[in-house]
């Protein structure tokens, strides 16, 4: 881990309520304690764990850690006992079978397989043929929260009467984007442990 304890790797920190994600650089090491820099007034609790991001030359650094102390634009974390780097390659897709729902331009709402899903797109199962050239409003629930993202297929393919659609997810919210991030990263987490 020490490649990503330089001055230039820009982390992005992601507390428990999303309300207050920052951008932060590695500042210095004190014993077992991290501390980064930021250039926002971030508001943190003390005491509250926090999940960590980071691009490398070998794919994404993950990480949890709890937050020690706050004071001006320096955060202080415990130094994490173990992390995780996530391939480029496996930040592609993640594998998840689960229900959710499109709408349309005409608001009628449409219900479809999520096959997998990545944080700039996804591939679905749909009874229903989907244009490509159409945007859709798409919902997913993560942990008790529900986000809106719009959908444009790129591919739509007909295999034995279902549609196989392929397309790229976008929202304007940024605080969704970094959910969404969160919740793949998490998977990914999830699947190399059980690997």
């Amino acid at each position: 881990m020490k490649s990503y304890l330089d001055n230039d790797t820009i982390f992005c920190i992601v507390p428990a309520d999303f309300d207050n994600c920052a951008y932060i650089k590695f500042f210095e090491q004190v014993s077992d304690r991290l501390v980064y820099k930021t250039d926002n007034d971030v508001k943190l609790g003390i005491g509250e764990t926090a999940e960590f991001f980071a691009n490398g030359q070998k794919g994404v650094l993950y990480f949890c850690s709890k937050i020690i102390n706050v004071k001006n634009n320096f955060i202080e974390i415990e130094k994490p006992k173990t992390h995780e780097i996530i391939q480029r390659r496996e930040n592609e897709r993640v594998k998840i079978k689960q229900k959710i729902r499109l709408k349309d331009e005409t608001e009628n709402l449409i219900d479809v397989m999520l096959c997998d899903l990545s944080v700039g797109g996804m591939k679905i199962i749909s009874e229903n043929e989907l244009k490509s050239n159409c945007t859709y409003k798409v919902y997913f629930d993560f942990d008790n929260s529900c986000l809106e993202f719009s959908f444009i297929p790129t591919r739509v393919n007909n295999e034995a009467g279902k549609y196989i659609v392929s397309g790229q997810i976008d929202s304007p919210v940024s605080a969704n984007k970094i959910e969404l991030v969160q919740y793949c990263y998490k998977k990914l987490f999830e699947q190399s442990n059980r690997n």
